[in-house]
């Protein structure tokens, strides 16, 4: 996985007396920069995930249940995937794999 400067300054900041306070909230210290690299990963698909979930109840104009929660999750990953797979621009399964292209 592709190291970034996002995840270094993170681990850096968390060992920084000033930062620590508020990181050590975020990233505990015994973290290695692999794992940081996941968290950072995480919390960005989970953001992108969140923002398609509430654009989808939006849409609907009404509360949903829990099955069409799974469903629409489902369809989330699976449009992504599909564009993925296509070699266009996913929203976050490119974050994972970023080099792989699956045939």
């Amino acid at each position: 996985m592709k190291k970034s400067a996002q995840m270094y300054i993170a681990w850096l900041g968390r060992r920084n007396p000033l930062l620590d306070d508020y990181l050590a909230k975020l990233f505990p210290l015994n973290m290695t920069p692999d794992q940081l690299q996941i968290n950072l990963v995480f919390r960005e698909v989970s953001s992108i995930i969140d923002k398609k979930l509430l654009d989808f109840i939006k849409s609907t104009k009404r509360e949903i249940s829990i099955e069409e929660t799974r469903q629409a999750l489902e369809k989330i990953r699976e449009d992504d995937f599909t564009l993925y797979k296509n070699g266009e621009k996913s929203l976050f399964h490119s974050l994972f794999h970023p080099q792989k292209k699956i045939d």
